[in-house]
C-alpha cells in the first residue's frame, strides 16, 4: 500500500482521544470479562521469549468438544491499537504472498473487509503486528502475548465456524504467522492446523463439494490453499497433516479455485487464468510434499507397504515434471533460464513469474525429499540417474532465490525459509552455502525465527557432507535452545 492509501484508511477509523471505537459483529454482548484488565501496549516488564498459552487457551476441535453457545464479541478499537494498525497496514501487509500482480494484497482485503466485523480475527492482527512492533523496538512483547491469547480464546468459543468458515481459517492463518514469529516450540502450530482440519473434515462431510465452496468463499478457499502449505511444513515434526490427507479425499476442490462464490465474505478475483493455474499447482505440490515428509520421517515395520508408497509417490513426482519441464508459460521458462544459469535474465520479474519460481523451487525441493527418503532409490540406477542430483536441487533452488531477492530487497516475500534452509543443507559450494546465510541474516528485521534458521544452518554447516543427510534436525534444534517450525 502507498503511504496516501494507509492515511485514508486509518482517517476512515477515526481513533477517539479516549475510548475505542465498536464495531457491533453481533447484538448480544461485549468484550468478554476480564479483557479489560490486561496489559496494553509496549511496557516495561521484562522480555518472555516464550510466549506460550496454556492449554486450556489452546484450540480444540469444534467438532467434538462441548462450548456454550456465542454470546457475541465485538470488535473493540482501542487507542492503543492505533501504532499496530498502521504497523499492519504499512509493514505487515508486505508479508502477503504475491498472486494475480504486486498490487494484490490480500492482507489489506483481509483487514478491512473481515478484521473489523469479526473478534477473533482483528484480536490476531494486532497481535501479530504488536509482536513485529516489539521485535523492531526490541521491547516487551506483554501486549501482543495478552492479544494473542485473547484471540485464540475467542477462536476456541465461537460456537459459529459453520457459519463463517472463511473468517475461521483466515484467523488461523494470522495465528500461525504469529507462530512462525515467535518460533518456540511446535505444539500451538500443530494444534491449531489439527484445529483446521476439524473444521475442514467437517464441512466436507456435512457439504457437498459446490456447497463448501459457497461457504469458503474465494478469500477463504486461497488461505485454505495455503494452510495446506503449512500442514506440510509441519510433517518433519509429528504433525499428522490431517488437512493434507482431507484435500487429498476431495482434490476436485483446488481444480475450481476460480469459481466465484457467495461466502461470508465479498468476492476477491484469483487473478488471471495462468495465476489460477500456479495456485492449483502449488496445491498438488504442497500436498505431494507433505507425503514425502510423513514417508521420511514414518517408521513402518511392512518394508513392502512403505516401497509401495514411494512407488506412488515417484509416479506423481514423474507427472508433476512433465508439467513444470514441460510448461509452454513464458514465465515458466524464465524460472527455467534461472535454473540453467542463464544470466541474462531481467532483474524484475512480474507475479506471474515470481509464482512460477516459487513453483520450481517447490518441485526441486520435493525432489530432494525423495532422493534422500527413498530406500530403494540405490537399487535403481537409472531412475536415480533421471532426476538431478541432491546438490543440483539445492544449487537451483538458490538461483531462483537469488533472483526473487533481486526483485524484492528488503522484502520478506524474498525469501522462502523452509525451502532454502533445505538448499542451505544440501549445497556443496561454499559460495552458494555463503549466500544462502546471508540471506537470512538480512531477513532477520521480519523476525526472530530467521535468526534461529541461520543459527541452525550455521551448525549444520559444520558437519561433513556425507553426514547432513542422516543429521537429526530436531535434536540439534534442542541443543540450540529448543524446536520451532522453519
Amino acid at each position: 500500500m502507498m503511504p496516501d492509501d494507509i492515511e485514508r484508511m486509518l482517517d476512515s477509523i477515526n481513533f477517539p482521544a479516549d475510548i475505542g471505537l465498536l464495531w457491533d459483529y453481533t447484538p448480544f454482548g461485549d468484550v468478554e470479562p476480564g479483557f479489560e484488565d490486561q496489559p496494553t501496549g509496549i511496557d516495561d516488564t521484562p522480555y518472555n521469549e516464550n510466549p506460550r498459552p496454556n492449554d486450556s487457551d489452546m484450540p480444540r476441535s469444534p467438532v467434538s468438544s462441548s462450548r456454550e453457545p456465542e454470546k457475541g464479541k465485538t470488535v473493540i478499537i482501542r487507542p492503543e491499537d492505533q501504532e499496530p494498525i498502521e504497523h499492519y497496514l504499512s509493514t505487515m501487509v508486505k508479508f502477503a504472498k504475491i498472486r494475480s500482480s504486486a498490487s494484490d494484497n490480500i492482507y489489506c482485503y483481509i483487514f478491512t473487509k473481515m478484521g473489523l466485523t469479526h473478534a477473533p480475527l482483528y484480536e490476531a492482527i494486532i497481535a501479530w503486528a504488536a509482536l513485529h512492533l516489539a521485535h523492531v523496538k526490541s521491547s516487551s512483547t506483554s501486549n501482543a502475548e495478552a492479544r494473542y491469547r485473547r484471540a485464540v480464546r475467542l477462536l476456541y468459543d465461537d460456537a459459529r465456524t459453520a457459519e463463517h468458515v472463511d473468517l475461521t481459517l483466515v484467523t488461523v492463518w494470522i495465528l500461525l504467522q504469529y507462530e512462525l514469529f515467535v518460533a518456540k516450540g511446535v505444539d500451538g502450530f500443530i494444534s491449531l492446523l489439527n484445529y483446521v482440519a476439524d473444521v475442514v473434515e467437517g464441512i466436507f462431510e456435512r457439504n457437498s463439494l459446490d456447497a463448501v465452496k459457497e461457504q469458503l468463499g474465494t478469500v477463504g478457499l486461497r488461505v485454505l490453499m495455503w494452510l495446506a502449505a503449512y500442514d506440510s511444513r509441519a510433517a518433519p515434526y509429528g504433525n499428522p497433516c490431517r488437512l493434507l490427507r482431507c484435500l487429498k479425499m476431495h482434490s476436485a476442490i483446488y481444480n475450481d479455485v476460480d469459481t466465484r462464490s457467495k461466502g461470508s465474505t465479498h468476492p476477491v478475483e484469483f487473478g488471471t487464468a495462468e495465476s489460477r493455474a500456479c495456485l492449483r499447482l502449488a496445491l498438488r505440490f504442497h500436498i505431494l510434499r507433505g507425503s514425502g515428509n510423513i514417508l521420511r520421517h514414518r517408521q513402518s515395520e511392512n518394508n513392502s507397504e512403505q516401497e509401495s508408497a514411494w512407488t506412488v509417490f515417484r509416479r506423481s513426482l514423474q507427472e508433476m515434471r512433465e508439467e513444470v519441464e514441460n510448461s509452454n508459460s513464458a514465465a515458466s521458462k524464465l524460472a527455467m533460464r534461472v535454473v540453467n544459469r542463464d544470466m541474462d535474465v531481467p532483474t524484475t520479474i512480474n507475479a506471474i513469474e515470481y509464482n512460477w519460481m516459487q513453483l520450481f523451487a517447490t518441485y526441486h525441493s520435493i525432489i530432494i525429499i525423495y532422493l534422500q527418503g527413498y530406500p530403494q532409490l540405490k537399487e535403481d540406477p537409472e531412475d536415480e540417474r533421471s532426476w538431478p542430483s541432491v546438490e543440483e536441487c539445492a544449487a537451483r533452488i538458490i538461483r531462483l532465490s537469488r533472483q526473487v531477492t533481486l526483485s524484492h530487497p528488503n522484502s520478506p516475500q524474498a525469501i522462502w525459509p523452509q525451502i532454502l534452509f533445505v538448499a542451505g543443507i544440501y549445497t556443496d559450494d561454499p559460495i552458494y552455502q555463503s549466500w544462502v546465510l546471508a540471506a537470512f541474516a538480512q531477513a532477520e528485521p521480519w523476525g526472530p525465527n530467521m535468526r534461529k534458521t541461520r543459527h541452525l544452518l550455521e551448525r549444520i554447516s559444520k558437519y561433513p557432507r556425507e553426514v547432513k543427510s542422516r543429521l537429526d534436525i530436531i535434536a540439534l534444534m534442542d541443543d540450540l535452545g529448543g524446536t520451532f517450525i522453519v
